[in-house]
């Protein structure tokens, strides 16, 4: 964590004399190697403190941009380079694990029995194209069954299957039941795909979920999530995609936007909107349309009687540090909230350590190894705080005796259940 007294003694986000001295020899090709190594580490530094990067209002890096329209963004190409980014930016589609659903509503979703390696992780998916263990499609008697809505960061981006924190908070679910005596067992189903927008996390359990029998939900949000909408949204505008959902047409209508399929080319393709009229119309709408679709999943599983809770999940690498995130956060919490879902807020699980610590790399803010085993424990840490959720899940009271001074402490996790199963 960057204390007041350390942030006073980083460099400013205005470059000085020297830096631009430097920088000029650097890109001559003149200045040693420990010079090319400071300059490294100052525009690093940049790259995380400097608001335009990643501030109150998020924009989405060049890895979801790219994996949607094609196009080459990130936070800043000759900082990245600074620090060893590779020339080409890898995504999901690039290592062929997911497929495109031309003129569909979800418009990519992964493929199944995928076995690849990225970042030296395996990026493995099952037999029926989730990122996750092998599972039977019929539940077992006993088993009580979650399903997992979310994006890239809840996919597991970067990391092993095993590493997901979803997979680690599974593990914990059957220890800890194992050591109460609960004769239940559990199953954390991971339907998260990178880039998926709360609208198509909404699609995706309306057409997949019901398949594998859940008896709950968990649905992670983010504070990237009026982003990817808009990037959902736009693309099926461009690509003339009818829009399913009522809510969505009506919002849009009202913000100034046809959402009806524009008229074709004789090319067969869509007229291109104007970019920038339709970012301008759909900025101001981006959080109605959000809190919407988790109302509209609230709904859903209230008429199918499926308990529903949300996880706020942060991103690594300091894009969600405490001095950014706040009034997003409060929004989330408010929607939950009206919504009645309850929240798991694991939004501080990066609060103490370092900022770059618990990212894949500096030019990919998914959580590393370290942030899912971090994210993991605070959804334990929560969930002990929460014994309504607790006997949802485990059809029980909580275990008498727990420590009550701090019952999310490490200590206290490991002392009510293994939380290092």
């Amino acid at each position: 964590m960057i204390t007041k007294k350390a942030k006073a003694e980083l460099p400013s986000n205005r470059p000085t004399k020297a830096f631009l001295i430097s920088l000029a020899l650097l890109l001559l090709g003149l200045l040693p190697t420990t010079g090319r190594s400071w300059i490294a580490s100052y525009l690093r530094t940049l790259h995380t403190l400097t608001p335009a990067y990643s501030d109150q209002n998020p924009q989405p890096t060049g890895y979801y941009v790219g994996l949607i329209d094609g196009t080459s963004q990130s936070r800043d190409e000759l900082t990245l380079r600074l620090v060893g980014k590779p020339p080409e930016t890898i995504n999901f589609i690039d290592i062929n694990a997911a497929r495109f659903l031309p003129g569909d509503y979800l418009q990519f979703e992964l493929l199944p029995d995928i076995d690849t390696e990225v970042f030296n992780s395996h990026f493995t998916t099952n037999a029926f194209a989730l990122r996750d263990r092998p599972y039977t499609q019929a539940k077992q008697p006993g088993t009580f069954r979650i399903v997992l809505l979310g994006a890239s960061m809840d996919m597991g981006w970067g990391v092993g299957t095993l590493e997901t924190y979803e997979n680690q908070f599974e593990d914990w679910l059957n220890a800890h039941a194992a050591k109460r005596g609960l004769n239940r067992r559990f199953e954390v189903l991971n339907l998260a795909v990178a880039a998926y927008s709360p609208l198509h996390r909404l699609e995706s359990f309306r057409r997949k979920a019901a398949a594998f029998q859940p008896d709950m939900v968990l649905y992670a949000a983010t504070r990237l999530d009026t982003r990817l909408l808009q990037l959902h949204i736009n693309n099926l505008l461009n690509d003339g995609v009818a829009i399913p959902d009522e809510f969505v047409r009506t919002t849009l209508e009202a913000a100034g936007i046809d959402p009806a399929p524009i008229e074709r080319m004789t090319n067969g393709k869509p007229k291109p909107r104007d970019k920038e009229l339709l970012k301008q119309h759909l900025e101001p709408i981006l959080w109605d349309l959000n809190d919407q679709a988790v109302q509209q999943l609230g709904e859903l599983c209230r008429s199918m009687n499926l308990p529903l809770a949300c996880l706020i999940i942060p991103r690594a690498g300091g894009s969600d540090s405490q001095e950014r995130r706040g009034p997003d956060v409060e929004h989330i919490l408010s929607n939950a909230q009206r919504c009645n879902i309850p929240v798991l807020d694991l939004s501080a699980s990066y609060d103490h350590e370092d900022l770059m610590a618990v990212e894949i790399a500096p030019w990919d803010d998914h959580p590393n190894g370290l942030g899912h085993r971090l994210l993991f424990l605070e959804i334990g840490r929560r969930l002990i705080l929460n014994p309504d959720l607790y006997r949802t899940i485990f059809n029980a009271d909580p275990a008498p005796g727990w420590p009550k001074a701090d019952p999310g402490s490490d200590d206290n996790l490991a002392h009510a259940g293994h939380i290092h199963p």
